[in-house]
Parts: structure tokens; C-alpha cells; sequence
């Protein structure tokens, strides 16, 4: 009773901060400039011709896995949002909590050198990792007040997630900022990227994917990954008509649900970051699996089991397809750092951090 409480709550804070958001960010029309401190993007001038993704699917941050929203790493430490209140870091060897921020609602964070920078309505603060006092950080273009729903930081670029009033102009109800926070950590200078973020943080630097649905009369959601270079208004097709927007990047590939076209039976698919050799990866797949995050070598999914009204954690190796059970999902599930899952369990109000077999 208590979790479904929590779960209510949590659910109507959204919902009434969403709904909050009457003001409106600027002019989507600020032209969108890669980081000055990147070599990322040598090639990629593409008014001359060249390939705008050349050099760029290599620069992925290793401590960035934008699939991993509520915890973060960095220098070998991890950082944990418990259950959007709390911010703790956590010992990798002993899994022992240290209190950073306990006093406020926090809907998202991340680590950048000696700061954390989480957002807390109506402002972005920033705090130092061994804990102390929140500073508001000021930021121009954006109105804080409106809803950061996520963020994310590569190298010395902070990337944000922001949920847009209703406007009568037709522009996208999220949109992607960034900032350089190699300057002034307290003042944010926010460039518009321009894209509709729904689908998440950018995956490195330079690449942005995304899905864009496709007229089908299947009975089943079908669409198509594109991935972009963030900027530039180039863009390229990765792949075709998957089913039910199931798909993942990892460091390595992406892995995605498909259906063979001469039969009803479902597939993972694998394909490289820039779409080529696209190959039948594991031979059957469940198409209520969700797939949640990665590591170097796992991919992980989670899946429902219909007889008990219960769902599991499942990984298959992303080189060979070795499929392993992990554990049933009694928790919230909330990413995996250093051979360990993190979650959260409603009913004991606490950490969950369970070992992995190497």
C-alpha cells in the first residue's frame, strides 16, 4: 500500500509540475555551434560534401550512459539518486552511502568534475561532490521554471532535457539544450540544439538518434532510427520499420526488435553505430521485453511474466548472445555501474545494489 502511495504521489508531482509550466523559452532560431574544445567534428563540414558523421561515433564520454538516469559516475565513483529526494555517493567496493543533498525534490542530475548540477523546480543548482551548499546556477534563453526533466554531461558539455509550455506555434513539447561548463560554473550560457529530445539525451558529443514513427497498418507500432549529427541539420536512416520503438545504443552497436518479413516470428536485431552490417543477432525475441541499459559487454532488458504478474531481469552478451536471468524485478530499476545493479524498493524505502556474475 505504501509503494502504490509513493508511486500516486510521484506521479501527481509530474504531473502538476508539467502542467505548471506557463512560461515560454525563447526563439528556437540561436544558431547551434560544437563545443570549442573538440576535435569531434574535423570532416564533418558538410557544405563542402563531406561525410557530416566521419570521426564522430567514437567520442562517447566513458563515465555517459544516458540510459542510466538516476545514477552517475565519475573518477570511479558513484553517484545515486534515491528516489528523486536524496543524492548520495557510494562507495563501489562497499556499497557505503555518503549524504550529499537530502532536503529537496531533485527530478535530475549530473557530475561534472568537483559539481553536481541537479535540477530542483523552479531552479538549476549546483553543489560540490563532498556535499555543502547549493548555489542557483543563472542561465540565459531558458526559463528554469519550466521543466527539466533530464540531463546529462560528455567531457565539459551539459546537455538538458526541457519540457516546453503548449505553444501555439507548433514548436515540440521537449527540446534539447546544451552549455559549455568549462567557463563559469555558475553562469550558463544554453545554446538550442533545435531537436525534439522525447527520445532522450544525445548518445555522444556529435550523435543524436532518434525515432520517427512510420504509416503502417500493422497492429503494431512500427518506426525508423534515425541518427543525426546535433550540429548540423544533417541526418542519416539507420534503420527500417522496427517494431514497437524496442531498440538500444550501446558503446558498441544498436540492438533493436524486428520482424522477418516471410513470418510472424520476432528477432534482435544488431547493426553498427553508423547502420551498417545490419545482421539477425539473437533468433527469437519477446516483444514486451523493454530493454533498459548496457555495460561493456551486456545488454539489459527487463521482461514480464504473465503467469504471476511479475517481471524479471534478463541480459544477452552483446558479442556472442549468451542469455542470462538475472533476478525478478521486485524493485525500481534504475541502471547498472561496476558489475553492480542500482534500484530503489518501495517497501523498505531503500538502496537496492545487487552483485553481477562476471
Amino acid at each position: 500500500m505504501n509503494r502504490i502511495i509513493i508511486i500516486i504521489i510521484s506521479i501527481s508531482l509530474i504531473i502538476v509540475l508539467a502542467a505548471g509550466c506557463s512560461s515560454t523559452v525563447g526563439s528556437y532560431d540561436q544558431k547551434s555551434e560544437p563545443p570549442t574544445d573538440s576535435n569531434a567534428f574535423s570532416g564533418a563540414n558538410d557544405s563542402n560534401g563531406n561525410n557530416p558523421f566521419e570521426g564522430i561515433f567514437d567520442i562517447l564520454d566513458a563515465d555517459y550512459n544516458r540510459n542510466n538516469r538516476f545514477i552517475q559516475t565519475s573518477n570511479g565513483i558513484v553517484y545515486y539518486n534515491k528516489n528523486n529526494t536524496e543524492i548520495y555517493s557510494v562507495d563501489s567496493e562497499t556499497g557505503q552511502l555518503s549524504p550529499i543533498i537530502n532536503d529537496r525534490i531533485i527530478v535530475c542530475f549530473a557530475v561534472h568534475k568537483e559539481n553536481i548540477y541537479f535540477y530542483s523546480q523552479p531552479s538549476l543548482f549546483r553543489v560540490p561532490i563532498n556535499g555543502g551548499d547549493a548555489v542557483v546556477i543563472e542561465t540565459n534563453y531558458v526559463d528554469t521554471s519550466l521543466q527539466i526533466v533530464n540531463m546529462g554531461i560528455i567531457q565539459d558539455t551539459l546537455y538538458m532535457t526541457v519540457a516546453t509550455s503548449e505553444n501555439s506555434d507548433g514548436s515540440p513539447p521537449y527540446m534539447l539544450f546544451s552549455s559549455d561548463l568549462s567557463n563559469n560554473p555558475d553562469v550558463l550560457s544554453l545554446i538550442s540544439l533545435n531537436i525534439n529530445s522525447i527520445n532522450g539525451l544525445p548518445y555522444s558529443n556529435g550523435l543524436f538518434y532518434s525515432l520517427e514513427p512510420v504509416d503502417s497498418n500493422d497492429e503494431i507500432a512500427r518506426f525508423n532510427i534515425f541518427v543525426r549529427n546535433i550540429y548540423s541539420d544533417e541526418r542519416k536512416e539507420i534503420s527500417q520499420d522496427i517494431y514497437n520503438n524496442m531498440y538500444l545504443v550501446s558503446d558498441k552497436y544498436i540492438f533493436f526488435i524486428d520482424q522477418l518479413r516471410e513470418s510472424d516470428q520476432f528477432v534482435i536485431k544488431k547493426t553498427m553505430l553508423d547502420g551498417s552490417e545490419e545482421t539477425v543477432f539473437i533468433e527469437s525475441a519477446d516483444i514486451q521485453m523493454s530493454f533498459l541499459t548496457y555495460d561493456d559487454a551486456w545488454i539489459y532488458y527487463e521482461l514480464p511474466d504473465k503467469t504471476n504478474n511479475k517481471s524479471f531481469l534478463y541480459r544477452f552478451n552483446q558479442e556472442t548472445g549468451e542469455i542470462q536471468e538475472i533476478c525478478g524485478l521486485t524493485f525500481e530499476f534504475y541502471g547498472v555501474v561496476y558489475n553492480y545493479i542500482y534500484g530503489y524498493d518501495f517497501d523498505t524505502k531503500d538502496m537496492v545494489r545487487i552483485s553481477l556474475p562476471f
